[in-house]
């Protein structure tokens, strides 16, 4: 288990994270690579297909297993049927497994659900934040980020730097994001009687100055979210408007709110006006 600092010091989950970029020597805005840190920690990663090799093996809440650690046998394991950014981000979550203090267990294993940031369980949330947190190399997504807008051309700009998600980069944009903001996520309810798209908020994340002064966020089925909602649409070809945001009673502001399009899902950013 790596420690860094003093013998009896335990280290904060930030502190491991700049510990394993600065040793693995990725300090540079380029994406992450799992395998130098799988290495520096001797652990051993195996993909394979679930279904296949363990058809019947389930997490605690029922799913197929997509990842695992072994303990015992230093392992990370990571379902084949995972690629892209889905299959690094898993072994990056199974890392923080090993790492993260209190994570113990002979086998963990994780399903879907366990490998989101929203996941039911607070070890399973702590591994994706963890995870998250390496995937954007710590400090070095703020340095990159700290002089440009919270805005779709942004996360374009910047998930093409850490080869990461639009959403996850969008949420990570706001979540570290010192100016009041929003990120909400809709999803899609299919086509009403009259053939107009429909829509709900799948949830919405706002960053620490936002979800103290601001009482109100966005409804479901906004009209903007149809008219991004195109296939083949560029993130970076956003709707922007404005909309009044409750800041306490019988007061509000305007924000700036900007809507795009991911290939599956609609964003809306909400950003103080200028």
């Amino acid at each position: 288990m790596i420690r860094p600092g003093t013998a009896s010091a335990t280290p904060t989950p930030t502190e491991l994270v700049e510990y394993l970029l600065a040793e693995t020597g990725q300090l540079e805005p380029r994406p992450v690579e799992a395998e130098p840190i799988l290495d520096l920690l001797s652990l051993s990663r195996l993909d394979t297909r679930f279904e296949d090799t363990l058809p019947e093996a389930r997490t605690a809440s029922g799913e197929p297993v997509r990842a695992l650690f072994h303990f015992g046998e230093r392992i990370i394991a990571v379902d084949s049927a995972l690629t892209g950014t889905r299959s690094r981000f898993s072994a990056l979550h199974e890392i923080g497994h090993y790492v993260l203090p209190e994570h113990l267990g002979q086998i963990i294993v994780c399903g879907d659900q366990d490998l989101r940031v929203g996941a039911a369980r607070v070890q399973e949330r702590e591994a994706s934040a963890f995870a998250a947190e390496l995937q954007f190399k710590g400090r070095l997504f703020k340095l990159e980020t700290a002089a440009l807008p919270v805005s779709a051309a942004t996360v374009k700009h910047t998930a093409a730097v850490f080869d990461t998600s639009f959403e996850s980069t969008a949420r990570h944009l706001v979540e570290g994001s010192l100016k009041p903001c929003l990120l909400a996520v809709f999803q899609d309810q299919g086509l009403a009687e009259d053939g107009a798209r429909r829509s709900s908020v799948r949830y919405s994340i706002a960053s620490p100055s936002f979800a103290q002064r601001c009482f109100s966020g966005l409804s479901d089925d906004d009209e903007r979210v149809a008219q991004v909602w195109v296939p083949g649409r560029d993130i970076a070809d956003s709707i922007v408007t404005s909309v009044v945001v409750r800041t306490g009673r019988d007061q509000s502001t305007r924000f700036k709110a900007e809507y795009f399009f991911n290939g599956y899902a609609a964003f809306c950013l909400l950003t103080p006006s200028s």
